[in-house]
């Protein structure tokens, strides 16, 4: 029997959904927003091109190391329904995702989670520890004010 075996990889999408809260022009400037000479703003930029990749709140929450392949600029997130989903990334995104992951190393060896809280005051979340869907929100929504705000 001939199968394909592409048959359970999904296509990224034409088009991305963008959060609510965002409109075109405002997610575009929010990309730039987050400061990429620090850890968190660098997390958080990575976090931005992914969800403007087409992403989910909860896939990125998800994400795990083997999930990513910094070398080809590819994400492969696993679906419900059994399937996988690639995201390929353009230059600019691998490049960010790619300095968060070196950065990553630095915090957290013990997870295998892409992106991880950096907040040694907080109360819920360890440092190093995978972040939360609410730490994701919290920095869309950091990142969202201040572009609203110029």
């Amino acid at each position: 029997m001939n199968t394909n075996p592409f048959a359970h990889v999904l296509l990224p999408p034409q088009t991305c959904a963008l959060p609510r809260k965002f409109s075109k022009s405002a997610s575009t400037a929010s990309l730039s927003h987050p400061s990429s000479t620090s850890p968190i703003g660098l997390r958080d930029q990575a976090i931005l091109r992914l969800l403007a990749n087409g992403l989910s709140l909860r896939q990125i929450h998800k994400l795990n190391l083997q999930d990513v392949n910094e070398a080809q600029g590819i994400v492969t997130v696993p679906r419900r329904n059994g399937k996988t989903q690639i995201i390929i990334l353009d230059p600019i995104d691998q490049s960010i995702l790619s300095r968060w992951m070196t950065i990553r190393q630095l915090f957290a060896n013990a997870t295998e989670a892409v992106f991880i809280s950096l907040h040694w005051t907080s109360g819920r979340a360890e440092p190093g520890q995978r972040l939360s869907e609410r730490g994701i929100r919290l920095a869309i929504g950091k990142h969202s004010l201040a572009v609203n705000e110029k």
